[in-house]
């Protein structure tokens, strides 16, 4: 990521920025302000793991920053626990010319507490509800 409010020296508010090397000692302008760094959110998880006894755990991750960053937290928080980690590979991320995302879509998932007879191990289903079709960037000027 690039450290472009340092750069500048112009506050950076990020919403959802979990990779732990976004916010360093040495920043000034960068502030993260909704997700916190993803060692954190895995540490987080760790009393609700010891609380229910689990001894197997599954992660679903993406391959850029926040999950590459949850894979290593993960190693680190639950070094005795037998985890099965797959990985989501992000479709390419689209910007428009002025740096807004296009071409995205959003996702609602549903859980529920009984898992098909073809689940190995758990007893849950997540299963996706609704996705959007793909899209297009909100123009600003459409809106202002």
């Amino acid at each position: 990521m690039s450290s472009g409010g340092e750069d500048h020296e112009i506050p950076l508010f990020l919403h959802a920025a979990g990779d732990i090397k976004i916010v360093s000692h040495d920043s000034n302008y960068t502030f993260r302000t909704g997700l916190p760094p993803s060692p954190a959110f895995i540490r987080g998880q760790e009393g609700l793991v010891e609380d229910r006894g689990f001894d197997t755990l599954g992660a679903i991750t993406a391959d850029y920053a926040w999950g590459v960053a949850s894979n290593d937290a993960i190693q680190d928080t639950f070094p005795d626990a037998e985890i099965e980690v797959d990985t989501i590979f992000a479709e390419p991320i689209q910007y428009t010319d002025w740096g807004e995302l296009d071409q995205f879509s959003l996702i609602w998932s549903g859980f529920e507490l009984e898992a098909p007879d073809y689940y190995p191990d758990g007893d849950f289903d997540l299963h996706e509800e609704h996705r959007t079709e793909p899209m297009d960037a909100v123009d600003p000027d459409d809106w202002t």
